[in-house]
């Protein structure tokens, strides 16, 4: 982890992008809990996330732009317009106000759209691929140790000053995040365009996945456990509303004690990585976050507790392991357009699963929604563990099919 903060110019991305993490996290549970003390309802405050995923159901035509500008450039200006998605909130008085918070809740997802696959082509064009593995697990690390401060820190500035004040205080942090980023020294060429055609552009990533073995396990298997993973959003307010009897701030509570696995799990996924492989990584952290949610469904303060590390030990594993992946398998022309096939396999599911979640919270019990998620999950598991061998640790295998 040393050899890798003197690569030249990591020191810097890595200090941009742990900004705009601490930006991120200062908005996002309080989106949430914004939305649920103006209307009382757990499904509207669910719908924050849908909304926050609904660009994703757009990613290739936004990986399509990433692929066709210099990164460190391209996520300087993200940052910069990411902080002035925040603007609308400032507006925020009463429940009239509310669509003004999904409208922030959007904008800030067609940020995230493109953030990610931009950091992982920038990623791959500043180290050798030798260190990817190790800036993603540190990458996941920052934002899962996140989950420790950060929900805690919005929430009470939320209490403090209100929504408002967090806007504030979150857009400061993605202004340093665009200068820190802007700092970083590269030569980037501008990409040639390729004049393939709109059609062939918008799915040249799905086209390299469907060619290669190793992602397009990755990518059905990501998909089978979004079906799951997005209802947690609105079901994680009915565990603390109905299971628990506590007030929608204690989901930040919850959410710190999952940063304590995260930490964890972020340091742990690059050396799991390179023993197991990246699916057999991911397919360990999809059970481990299955048998979470399972456990979830007694209502006790304590075991719910006790078992958010679990669940936030698992995380950073599928992620770091799935863009480890897709930087790996990638050349540099697509990996925009890859990486957001891959991010788009686990996310747009999630948007459905988010809807479907708002509903289901509302007439059937929130621990059968729970053991509902857990099966899927564990099926996403099961069957990226019996694909392990396409991203087998020593590469003996044909990857392309």
């Amino acid at each position: 982890m040393r050899a890798l903060f003197t690569q030249r110019g990591f020191p810097a991305l890595f200090a941009g992008t742990a900004s705009a993490t601490v930006g991120d996290w200062l908005m996002l549970l309080v989106l949430a809990i914004w939305v649920k003390d103006l209307t009382g309802l757990d499904g509207a405050a669910g719908l924050v996330m849908f909304c926050l995923g609904t660009p994703m159901l757009v990613a290739p035509l936004f990986a399509v732009v990433v692929d066709r500008f210099p990164h460190r450039p391209f996520l300087v200006v993200a940052n910069v317009l990411n902080a002035m998605f925040l603007l609308p909130l400032l507006f925020v008085d009463d429940a009239a106000d509310v669509w003004l918070v999904y409208l922030t809740a959007f904008l800030l997802g067609i940020g995230s759209t493109v953030d990610g696959p931009a950091l992982n082509g920038l990623r791959k064009k500043l180290l050798p691929e030798r260190f990817l593995v190790d800036a993603n697990g540190l990458s996941q690390t920052v934002r899962q140790g996140m989950r420790l401060g950060g929900p805690l820190a919005g929430a009470g500035l939320y209490l403090v000053g209100g929504g408002t004040v967090v806007a504030i205080t979150a857009m400061g942090f993605l202004l340093l995040a665009a200068a820190l980023i802007g700092c970083v020294r590269l030569a980037e060429e501008r990409p040639t365009p390729t004049h393939n055609g709109t059609r062939n552009e918008l799915v040249a990533g799905f086209a390299f996945v469907r060619r290669t073995a190793s992602l397009r396990r990755a990518v059905v298997g990501l998909m089978i456990a979004g079906v799951s993973l997005g209802a947690i959003e609105s079901v994680a307010f009915a565990i603390t509303d109905t299971g628990l009897g506590r007030g929608p701030e204690f989901v930040s509570v919850i959410v710190s004690f999952m940063g304590i696995g995260g930490l964890v799990g972020g340091l742990s996924a690059a050396p799991l990585v390179r023993r197991v492989g990246e699916l057999a990584t991911c397919a360990g952290g999809l059970v481990a976050i299955a048998l979470s949610l399972a456990v979830w469904t007694i209502p006790s303060t304590v075991t719910v507790l006790a078992v958010a590390p679990l669940l936030g030990f698992a995380l950073p594993l599928v992620m770091v392991a799935a863009n480890t992946l897709a930087q790996r398998e990638s050349p540099n022309d697509v990996i925009g357009r890859v990486s957001s096939a891959v991010d788009q396999s686990f996310a747009v599911p999630q948007v459905f699963s988010i809807a479907m979640g708002a509903g289901l919270v509302t007439v059937v019990d929130y621990r059968l929604v729970l053991v509902g998620m857990a099966l899927i999950m564990m099926t996403g598991g099961w069957y990226l563990y019996n694909g392990r061998v396409y991203s087998a640790p020593d590469r003996t295998i044909e990857k392309a099919a």
